[in-house]
């Protein structure tokens, strides 16, 4: 998805124009504003708290688009004064996530291939069910216990000297070993990113992946979970054990201390321009966990995201 960064309209909304159902309801708009991303009903119900049929949420949409608030067009809601292309964007965007699924299917077996991977799971735009054609193919990688930094250099290395010219089919952004599945962050901006991505390898840990992070109820508990995943049934690989036995007992344990604290002191030097706190969160560099956002993508979305909130009186949950 497109991240919208053009500033809004400084006048605002106050808030006691709004019942507390229609500030939830514009909460959830704004956010997918960000993204240049109208919304369906169904998906505004998905994204909110609300405890409440879903012809409630429409006759409470309809009365903030009669107020000149939203905009509604071709059953999608968004922001009074934003562009009807974004649906045409939109409606693109899905006929080209729907062509997208082979190489989702195909890169994921080779991911799920390699020595240590224990899950394989879609994130980024894919998980939106939108794709465009420069968007990256984004990976949410789950690990063997004690083997990240092992597993990771793996998948680089293959990335790197095998698929120079199709990088953006094998983009792995977070790696989580199994034995901590808790995504420290908590906001609507990981809220968002959890509970929306596709398992492709291993539905149970996917599973056991949701319930570590039940947190995300808090901002998104109407959002359903998957029940199948994309490779199903679910491939193995014999070679595979091979080499993770290769790979096991002392000098696995001394390699992935050896690539852990290589990785770490290169990260360090690199993104020297990052305090603590940014490293921590936009190149978390640890043992059971590690995380590539060199762009700080999650603090603009959510400072996006405020200054939209802004303008009608609302803050941050």
């Amino acid at each position: 998805m497109t991240l919208n960064s053009d500033s809004i309209n400084n006048k605002t909304t106050p808030l006691r124009h709004f019942n507390l159902a229609q500030a939830q309801l514009i909460r959830v708009i704004c956010y997918y504003d960000v993204f240049e991303f109208p919304l369906t009903l169904t998906e505004i119900f998905d994204n909110s708290t609300l405890v409440c049929e879903k012809k409630e949420v429409e006759q409470e949409l309809l009365d903030l688009v009669s107020r000149g608030i939203l905009d509604t067009k071709n059953g999608f809601f968004f922001l009074k004064d934003r562009s009807v292309n974004w649906i045409e964007k939109r409606t693109q965007g899905e006929c080209l996530h729907q062509l997208a699924k082979n190489n989702v299917i195909r890169y994921s077996k080779v991911i799920a291939s390699f020595p240590f991977v224990r899950g394989v799971y879609m994130s980024g735009s894919y998980s939106k069910g939108v794709m465009r054609e420069s968007d990256d193919y984004d990976y949410f990688v789950i690990t063997a216990k004690n083997r990240l930094w092992v597993c990771r250099s793996l998948l680089r290395g293959y990335k790197k000297f095998f698929l120079k010219r199709s990088e953006h089919f094998f983009c792995m952004n977070y790696f989580l070993e199994e034995g901590r599945l808790l995504v420290p962050d908590h906001n609507r901006f990981v809220a968002t990113e959890v509970r929306t991505i596709v398992p492709t390898f291993n539905l149970p840990l996917y599973q056991r992946f949701q319930e570590a992070n039940n947190w995300t109820d808090n901002y998104l508990p109407n959002r359903p979970y998957y029940k199948q995943a994309l490779l199903n049934p679910q491939p193995t690989y014999k070679w595979k054990s091979f080499f993770e036995k290769c790979l096991n007992g002392f000098f696995g344990d001394w390699l992935e201390k050896r690539l852990f604290h290589f990785m770490e002191k290169r990260r360090r030097k690199k993104f020297k321009h990052f305090n603590e706190a940014d490293f921590n969160l936009n190149m978390r560099t640890q043992k059971q966990a590690e995380k590539h956002h060199p762009n700080g993508t999650q603090q603009k979305v959510l400072t996006a995201y405020q200054e939209r909130l802004a303008k009608y009186g609302l803050v941050i949950e």
